[in-house]
């Protein structure tokens, strides 16, 4: 039937026509694990790396490009993501992609992939799980975590393939401090990344460190486009900034030399209620501190050669009642990766499809298939919930066939923004109507032109460095574009022209307006970065900490509204505090 993927390996004939070899790269963040991969991709005749991210992808993308792999030679590759697609020659060898444009079909010396433990995820970890099982690859590289060796062993033995495990040890030594902060940020200082989990949060934090250290302080979070975050992640590498703040997107894809990660808080707003953060996590940003050889070449166990000189990573947190946790979350013992994602393939869903009432929604398809799929143990099948999720919102508009809603469920939509869900549905109408769109009648009609219009207008009129601004007082408001409304308003502008481009390597001949799309994306970019210098909040918006019942120390417990009490301590002479509520997700 066609939910049994008991023999999912089957799917992928000509992955099965070799004995492949599959090399595991493991260990902890900073260890160089990906950096002996990259090596053998840089001296293969064909070879495609794959990360989780554009970030991820673009970066590998640049340094083949510019010959920044070890003392390899320049080697011209090709980019290759959803919504862009950087054919710098249609005949070289290699390229550089993200997990889901990994390109199953083509026969290839050596493949990489990257955060290789990703494949448990539910969202995204089927992506993981088809390039395992078909990619046509003579060498199959796999970095990340120690945690998903036996999964992959397991997976390589089914698969008739040699598995080889590389393991790595840090290329600087990682420490928690003896101290917090004391929350005190006087003493932050140059090459710290102070990590907390709301927009408000980050910009609060940003002018109250300026302002409390003289340091120039960059900012990192989920909502900005990866561009602005690569270009405020290459001024803090190059010491424009002496600080970063950043939320928990700083853990993956991006290298940052960070001396030191300072953690606001160690619980965290998943949208319903504040949790501890995941050890996993606690561990992966902690790690990125001491990065400051982040292309040093690694040390394998079984490498022989000499390690490079190493710069010592410390991680602490502001908060004193946070300490304790920090350290039981790096004490912890590495948590297994025991089953793979395994997604049902187009013609299943469309199978299933076939037998229910046209009205049904795509969402209930999908956790069909999810609910009756039959799989080996270490295989856990997922059905897209996201994808059906979108395809619903799309469910009333007509005529589309199975395929095309299929396609658009698959689209790189944020359901949590309402302007990106509104232009779906625009677009798919659009498209379903068989009028093309234009950027030049979208950016007016989506406020995108009068948006930039502002953002040049405030170009124009010369002004002093943020940093140099006295405070506001409430009588005198933020200018238009400075405020979070504004910014967030181009965040989501950003987005719906990802979605545009993506769209256009999909359907052309409606979404036919690319290289203007693709320009007027650097806009709002550029339009972002120049509102992220001005930006200043005059209050900040924290949760109440969930504190232990009890105290480290010899003292035992602390009365409840102490602690309340030094947890704003932080701001108290700034004098900014609102009612707390919840964090915003992002």
């Amino acid at each position: 039937m066609a939910a049994d993927r008991r023999f999912v390996n089957e799917s992928y004939p000509d992955a099965r026509q070799q004995r492949r070899k599959i090399i595991m790269h493991v260990g902890p963040t900073n260890s160089g694990k990906t950096h002996s991969a990259l090596v053998a991709l840089s001296r293969a005749r064909t070879g495609v790396y794959a990360g989780p991210l554009r970030l991820l992808a673009h970066e590998v993308f640049s340094r083949l490009n510019e010959g920044k792999i070890g003392d390899e030679e320049k080697r011209v590759c090709n980019l290759i993501t959803g919504e862009e697609q950087r054919i710098l020659d249609p005949e070289a060898g290699l390229s550089s992609c993200t997990i889901e444009m990994f390109p199953l079909a083509k026969k290839l010396n050596v493949g990489v992939i990257d955060e290789i433990q990703m494949i448990g995820d539910p969202g995204r970890g089927a992506a993981w799980t088809a390039a395992i099982l078909g990619s046509n690859c003579e060498e199959l590289h796999l970095c990340g975590e120690e945690s998903v060796v036996e999964l992959v062993q397991k997976m390589a033995r089914e698969l008739g393939d040699e598995c080889i495990v590389k393991r790595y040890t840090r290329l600087s030594p990682l420490v928690v401090a003896q101290r917090s902060l004391g929350s005190d940020l006087s003493k932050i200082r140059r090459g710290d990344c102070l990590v907390t989990f709301s927009r408000s949060n980050i910009f609060a934090f940003k002018r109250a460190i300026e302002e409390k250290t003289g340091l120039r302080v960059a900012v990192a979070y989920g909502g900005l486009p990866p561009e602005v975050r690569e270009e405020q992640a290459r001024v803090f590498n190059e010491g424009g900034y002496d600080v970063l703040v950043a939320s928990d997107a700083v853990g993956m894809g991006l290298n940052l030399k960070i001396k030191r990660i300072v953690f606001e808080s160690m619980h965290k707003w998943n949208g319903t209620a504040e949790i501890r953060l995941p050890t996993p996590q606690i561990k992966q940003i902690a790690g990125r501190a001491g990065r400051y050889g982040v292309h040093t070449a690694p040390t394998a166990v079984d490498d022989v050669s000499e390690p490079a000189p190493s710069v010592n990573g410390e991680a602490t947190t502001l908060d004193p009642d946070d300490l304790d946790v920090l350290r039981e979350a790096m004490a912890e013992p590495t948590v297994q990766v025991d089953q793979a994602s395994l997604a049902a393939s187009f013609d299943t869903a469309q199978d299933f499809e076939a037998l229910l009432p046209t009205s049904t929604p795509f969402s209930t398809i999908f956790s069909l298939v999810e609910a009756v799929a039959v799989t080996t143990p270490y295989y856990r099948p997922v059905g897209h919930a996201g994808w059906g999720a979108i395809s619903d919102k799309i469910q009333h508009i007509n005529p589309l066939s199975f395929r095309e809603r299929y396609l658009f469920g698959t689209a790189p939509v944020n359901l949590r923004d309402p302007k990106v869900v509104a232009n779906l549905i625009s677009f798919v109408e659009s498209f379903a109507a068989g009028q093309p769109i234009t950027m030049d009648v979208w950016s007016k009609e989506s406020g995108v032109e009068a948006a930039l219009a502002k953002v040049t207008d405030a170009r124009r009129t010369k002004k002093p460095s943020p940093s140099s601004l006295p405070p506001r007082s409430a009588a005198a408001p933020a200018p238009t574009i400075y405020s979070p409304e504004f910014l967030m308003d181009l965040e989501s502008s950003h987005r719906c022209l990802t979605l545009y481009l993506w769209l256009s390597y999909r359907q052309s001949t409606i979404f036919c307006d690319r290289e203007v799309a693709r320009a007027l994306r650097k806009d709002v970019e550029a339009g972002i970065a120049f509102v992220l210098e001005g930006m200043k909040f005059d209050r900040i918006e924290r949760v109440k900490k969930r504190y232990k019942s009890r105290m480290s120390g010899p003292g035992g417990q602390e009365d409840a509204s102490e602690k309340l009490r030094r947890a704003k301590g932080v701001f108290d002479s700034f004098g900014r505090f609102s009612k707390a509520q919840p964090h915003s997700a992002f």
